[in-house]
C-alpha cells in the first residue's frame, strides 16, 4: 500500500479533541497542527483548518463548542496539516493568509488548489 494510502487510512481514525483554553477561545486537537477558534458574538474565527479528510470532525467539534457560523478561517502558513481544509471551510467563510502563503497554496505543489482571499 502507497504511504499516502496509508496515511489516508490514519488520518480517518482521527479523534478530535476540543480544549477550552481561556474566554471564548478553544484549542481543537487532530492531526498535524492545531486548530485555535474565537468564538465572538457574530461567529467563529479558526485559526488553521488540518487535513482535507478531517474536515467534517472538525465541524462536528465546533458545533460542541457553538451553534455560530464561521466567519473566517485564518492560514498561518500553507503546509497541509494548516490548510488541507481550505476547500471545505472556503464554503462557509473567506480563508485568510499571507500573500505568500497564498501564493504557494494556489500554485498546486503542496496541495489542492483553494481560494485564499488577500488582505
Amino acid at each position: 500500500m502507497q504511504a499516502r494510502q496509508l496515511h489516508l487510512r490514519s488520518i480517518l481514525g482521527v479523534q478530535i479533541k476540543v480544549t477550552k483554553v481561556a474566554g471564548s477561545v478553544y484549542m481543537i486537537e487532530g492531526e498535524g497542527g492545531n486548530i485555535a477558534a474565537s468564538v465572538g458574538e457574530d461567529g467563529i474565527v479558526v485559526v488553521d483548518d488540518q487535513y482535507a479528510p478531517l474536515a467534517e470532525k472538525i465541524q462536528a467539534a465546533l458545533k460542541t463548542v457553538t451553534n455560530k457560523p464561521i466567519s473566517f478561517v485564518v492560514n498561518t502558513h500553507y503546509h497541509l496539516d494548516h490548510t488541507g481544509a481550505n476547500e471545505f471551510f472556503q464554503k462557509q467563510a473567506p480563508i485568510i493568509a499571507h500573500d505568500n502563503a497564498r501564493k504557494r497554496r494556489e500554485g498546486g505543489r503542496f496541495c489542492r488548489q483553494s481560494r485564499i482571499d488577500q488582505v
